[in-house]
């Protein structure tokens, strides 16, 4: 394979990161792309890292990397993963799609023991914390508070501030620049 791309849906979009991270390891001269929905506003909270960690077997499944070598469960945490994949293999595209006020990640949100009600603040903390690691995320911030879009028949329809997201993926997986979309009126 010379390109790869590896997506997720809600839980499934959190290991997006280090999936692809393991896709580089076997693939080296592939370009990977990876886009993960629906996930982009659980916060860095270590005692929420842990616990989550801890029901998800997170210890067990991290790849054997230098990157993950001393990290505790505590430091697990979902924009964490784009960080420890973006050092090991800096080369990989990442990128994100979260809708500003997702039902499900505010319910789960708010379950976990944070609150989630303002979801859109979260999920721009995150971007900024991973970029700010080094890690370029590329993100699109839909409106409204659906869960997910990738496997629905909104991939093709939806558009933010007249950019298309089918037309946004279709670019970022073809290695053609893109920016980041963010809706203005979010609700």
């Amino acid at each position: 394979a010379t390109e790869v791309v590896v997506t997720g849906e809600s839980a499934g979009s959190v290991p997006t990161p280090l999936y692809a991270g393991m896709v580089h390891d076997e693939l080296p001269d592939a370009r990977i792309t990876v886009i993960g929905d629906g996930s982009g506003a659980y916060p860095d909270v270590p005692d929420v890292n842990a616990f989550i960690g801890g029901l998800w077997g997170t210890s067990d499944a991290r790849p054997d990397w230098p990157e993950t070598a001393d990290l505790a469960v505590e430091a697990w945490s979902i924009p964490g993963l784009f960080v420890v994949a973006g050092a090991h293999a800096p080369e990989i595209t990442f990128a994100r799609h979260d809708y500003a006020f997702d039902e499900t990640q505010v319910f789960f949100g708010n379950l976990a023991g944070f609150d989630a009600d303002d979801l859109v603040t979260l999920i721009d903390l995150n971007e900024t914390q991973i970029e700010a690691s080094g890690v370029t995320v590329f993100s699109f911030i839909s409106p409204g508070d659906s869960h997910t879009v990738f496997s629905k028949p909104g991939f093709y329809t939806e558009t933010v501030n007249g950019t298309s997201l089918r037309d946004w993926v279709a670019a970022l997986v073809a290695g053609t620049p893109v920016e980041d979309v963010h809706c203005t009126e979010c609700v």
